[in-house]
């Protein structure tokens, strides 16, 4: 769950980041003993080390790593869980809680449950994943095995402590996309991986969103699901990856992996069954699926096109329906010279959230880094002065997307690059990028009574 930090990192590369580094945000202790109220008696003792980094100086802040961290351990705790927690660790202090942890397992006996949950950045760097802490210098790769920690580190602790027939898991509630080189891979260490799950809160090379709300997205339905009682540690992670990819459009999709010898449950029960794809749904509720596509479908296809056409044929002003500031509106609209308000969506950055421009059904909009264009990407040299235009379908009721002959390509979706000149359905919420990943963008429809 953190910010994009591509941009910040490349400028830490060039020695800038570094030279003058604030006072970085205290260290705060979240730690929690098991609860001795439970409803149910744990077969084996449990703990938990919790890691939620959010106040960066010299990087993007990850808001809600602090919240997910504390919350976690709040409700780990009522799971049975001894939880040892901090929050904005420097790496000194990481390491130290690793170590107490370490020593504190080995204490509770061969049979004892082990978890690591990290929310904040990570990056890749020679096929080695590691988890930023608060005050890292990155300014030169070969720092990085001093600055960062390890996950190796993390993982052989965990191997080392304990018994090897106990259940051990490794939950990151972090980016895998790296601005250095390659994204996050699978854990790879040069030791035997056994009984051991990880889970990784997004897939390779993809971001980790922070949500709307006091938790990031993972992290929300992690908390929604971990206490099911019946459902093992497989099983909640696949609940969890089914509401992660609803909720983010398919975005974001967790992945698992892993083995172990027994199953673990947090809350212990009746086993529960859990369906999370279209191949493991019986066939009656397919069936009975296909049948409300079918009725919604026939219903709601006559309703929303006459919708759209009473608005197209009003010419109603949507500025005031859009979800900002209506002076922001105007100053876009007016920068992309259009002498209109009529508007079937708009042009956002996801990387820092600023609207960068409206989309008409009566212009293109072309894209690059002239003064001159509609809307002007002025925060990445790869861009080009005419790179690419956006526009709407009248008849398919649909945006479009066209690179406009770029040195350095427009890229759509996951990773797909469009060819010159040619028109691409693009769906309301996709993401599409201009040269490269640093600016990602999407367009959303606005288009009701």
């Amino acid at each position: 769950m953190c910010g994009l930090m591509r941009k910040v990192i490349k400028q830490s590369l060039l020695g800038l980041l570094f030279l003058m580094l604030p006072v970085f945000a205290q260290a705060e202790d979240c730690s929690r003993p098991a609860d001795s109220n439970l409803s149910f008696t744990p077969t084996e003792p449990r703990i938990a080390l919790i890691i939620g980094n959010a106040d960066y100086q010299s990087l993007p802040t990850t808001p809600n790593a602090k919240n997910d961290a504390s919350d976690l351990s709040k409700t780990l705790a009522g799971l049975g869980f001894e939880v040892i927690c901090g929050t904005n660790l420097k790496r000194d202090e990481f390491a130290a809680r690793l170590e107490q942890y370490s020593d504190r397992i080995n204490q509770m006996g061969s049979t004892a449950v082990g978890m690591f949950y990290y929310a904040g950045h990570g990056v890749q760097l020679d096929s080695k994943n590691y988890l930023i802490p608060l005050a890292a210098n990155l300014s030169q790769p070969d720092l990085f095995e001093d600055e960062a920690l390890n996950l190796d580190e993390v993982m052989k602790a965990m191997m080392d402590s304990g018994d090897a027939r106990s259940s051990k898991f490794i939950i990151l509630d972090a980016c895998r996309d790296n601005p250095l080189g390659k994204g996050w891979g699978k854990p790879k260490a040069s030791f035997s991986i056994k009984n051991m799950f990880w889970t990784f809160g997004t897939g390779y090379g993809n971001y980790a969103y922070d949500g709307g709300g006091r938790n990031g997205l993972f992290t929300k339905h992690l908390l929604a699901n971990i206490n099911t009682p019946g459902a093992t540690f497989e099983q909640v992670m696949k609940r969890v990856t089914a509401a992660v990819e609803h909720e983010s459009g398919g975005e974001q999709i967790p992945e698992t992996g892993g083995s172990s010898l027994r199953d673990f449950m947090f809350v212990p029960g009746e086993r529960v069954s859990v369906v999370t794809t279209y191949e493991d749904t019986p066939l009656w509720l397919k069936a009975l699926y296909w049948l409300a596509v079918v009725l919604l479908f026939v219903g709601g296809y006559f309703f929303h096109t006459h919708k759209q056409k009473t608005a197209w044929t009003k010419g109603i002003d949507l500025t005031a329906k859009l979800d900002i500031d209506p002076k922001v509106a105007e100053e876009v609209r007016r920068k992309s010279r259009l002498a209109t308000n009529e508007i079937v969506g708009y042009v956002k950055n996801i990387k820092n959230g600023k609207l960068m421009g409206i989309i008409t059904p009566n212009y293109d909009m072309i894209m690059g880094r002239n003064n001159n264009v509609n809307i002007v990407i002025d925060d990445n040299d790869a861009v080009s002065g005419e790179h690419a235009q956006l526009g709407w379908d009248k008849d398919k009721k649909a945006f479009w997307l066209e690179d406009l002959g770029s040195t350095n390509g427009t890229w759509w979706g996951k990773g797909k690059q469009l060819e010159e000149n040619t028109r691409y359905p693009l769906g309301s919420g996709q993401l599409f990028y201009l040269a490269d990943q640093e600016s990602p963008m999407v367009a959303l429809a606005h288009v009701e009574e």
